[in-house]
């Protein structure tokens, strides 16, 4: 089990990462004993799984490290990845990527297929995010690059915390893996971050920031249904929640 999952870490890092070589993936690694730091995402790859009019422009990561925390019970026990420090640059497309050209539909693993032990571990994985800041820029109505009076104002996205992991239906900590009713199965995940968001707008005199939120714990819980036979995504439930709203 622990060589195959080396395979699988190392053949998506080696996909995701720019530069990245297979051989740096070892088991200390995946236990959590080393890190990868100041790394350059390949956002090509993240846009092709992306539909709609925005894109990445550029990911860069400061720090990143990967646990497994079990490699024997490996369908309950998530992968969890740490993410210290990241910026992320998103832009307007300039050609609306169509849904049916993504493959998150059938799975985002190479087009229909029976759901098995790679898709839990997938699905299982937890996620710790610490200051991670994303700008967010779109061309405005004269859909053109050239930037005037006419470009909206960029929106600014701070994230001093994010946690996503896995719960069960009742919202509890995962402790057995999901089960499969009717040739469905259902993955629930939780997230838990604190969130600040800005506009920016470029003037002649500087620049000019608004606050739209200030630091404010949110919550999202998620459901996914997926059919068991095809790996495909039949239909997807979020609820938010946030507290202490403040400008």
């Amino acid at each position: 089990m622990e060589s195959f999952l080396l395979g699988i870490a190392s053949d998506y890092l080696a996909k995701f990462i720019v530069g990245f070589q297979k051989e740096q993936v070892t088991a200390n690694l995946l236990m959590g004993k080393g890190e990868i730091t100041n790394v350059h995402l390949d956002v090509s790859e993240i846009n092709a799984l992306l539909p709609g009019p925005i894109c990445f422009k550029s990911i860069s990561v400061r720090t990143l490290m990967i646990n497994v925390q079990s490699f024997t019970n490996i369908k309950v026990a998530p992968v969890k990845i740490v993410v210290r420090g990241a910026e992320a640059v998103v832009v307007e497309r300039m050609e609306v990527k169509s849904d049916s050209s993504t493959s998150s539909s059938t799975g985002g693993l190479g087009g229909p297929h029976k759901y098995g032990l790679i898709d839990r571990v997938l699905d299982n994985i937890s996620l710790e995010l610490q200051d991670i800041k994303v700008a967010i820029s779109t061309f405005g109505r004269f859909k053109t690059r050239f930037v005037g009076v006419h470009t909206p104002p960029t929106l600014h996205l701070h994230l001093p915390s994010f946690v996503f992991y896995s719960v069960d239906e009742y919202g509890e900590p995962l402790k057995e893996k999901w089960p499969k009713v009717d040739g469905k199965i259902t993955v629930y995940k939780q997230i838990a971050l604190i969130v600040k968001v800005e506009l920016a707008k470029r003037l002649v005199t500087g620049l000019e920031t608004l606050t739209l939120l200030a630091d404010t714990p949110c919550e999202v819980n998620l459901s996914m249904v997926k059919k068991v036979s095809t790996a495909q995504l039949l239909s997807l439930n979020c609820e938010l929640s946030m507290e202490n709203v403040e400008a």
